[in-house]
């Protein structure tokens, strides 16, 4: 199934991490009740680099950023943050690993697109096809090539992530056991 998604730009530069920039960890002293309230989370989401990116963001907008996006300690509560602020992908230059699979655990799309930095500005219109790792800028009119995701990868973001997957299957396989 080749899907097509669009979004919003928000740029952020290169190396950002986790716990200086994406969930300052001094907004967030108790990690638990962060985790039940992820509102909360949502309202500091980048504000160390962008203050009124939480004022901004709408519901499938996307991240981009330059070279290792998700560095430094990851941690759940800023992928968290990101999901509950309704971010649909992350395109960047290169993605930390262990963020590549906390996105994809939570429905979001990580794309790794070696030159987005210089063809995406905040703002800007993107169309994306995941699947293909086509990339076009309908506010600049360029077209660049990311890395295509797997099959599998899709599929776990199409369902919302891996908890939401592995319960509608598990959901499935009772309705079918029942029947």
């Amino acid at each position: 199934m080749n899907e097509t998604i669009r979004g919003r730009v928000h740029k952020f530069g290169d190396y950002v991490e986790c716990d200086s920039h994406i969930v300052p960890f001094r907004a967030v002293p108790d990690y638990v009740s962060a985790a039940e309230h992820p509102e909360k989370l949502a309202q500091v989401c980048f504000t160390p680099v962008d203050p009124e990116f939480p004022k901004r963001v709408r519901k499938g907008d996307f991240i981009v950023a330059g070279k290792g996006f998700g560095s430094g300690k990851t941690h759940e509560l800023g992928m968290i943050a990101i999901e509950v602020s309704g971010i649909k992908a992350i395109i960047a230059e290169s993605i930390q690993r262990t963020y590549f699979r906390n996105a994809v655990n939570h429905g979001i799309y990580p794309i790794i697109c070696p030159g987005i930095s210089a063809a995406a500005e905040t703002g800007d219109l993107l169309e994306v096809e995941p699947g293909t790792g086509k990339i076009t800028n309908l506010t600049r009119n360029r077209v660049l090539r990311a890395i295509p995701l797997p099959e599998l990868v899709l599929e776990i973001v199409r369902g919302g992530g891996i908890l939401p997957l592995v319960k509608k299957r598990l959901d499935a396989a009772k309705k079918q056991e029942n029947h």
